[in-house]
């Protein structure tokens, strides 16, 4: 069983509300359940703007939603090895 930990700390600084947001998702590939890939997306507020909070919380879901469901295509198609898909996002 391999556990892993993850630890984080984050520094507001001088505005009111913190633009930052980060997400960690687990993905079982459909054609092999005993292959369980981590996703870690961090992204940055953009420097105190409108909406910035909302910005980020979308790109962390946005990226998250992707290669998800890029890693179950190629996993279900084959066309694309995952292999191939992670080695690009990496």
């Amino acid at each position: 069983m391999n556990n892993t930990r993850l630890s984080y700390a984050i520094e507001q600084g001088p505005r009111h509300n913190l633009e930052d947001d980060f997400g960690i998702s687990q993905i079982t590939l459909p054609l092999q359940a005993d292959k369980r890939i981590t996703v870690m997306v961090l992204s940055d507020g953009v420097g105190g703007n409108v909406g910035g909070e909302i910005a980020s919380k979308i790109t962390v879901a946005t990226v998250n939603s992707f290669v998800a469901a890029t890693l179950t295509a190629t996993d279900v198609n084959s066309a694309v090895s995952n292999d191939v898909v992670l080695k690009t996002l990496e």
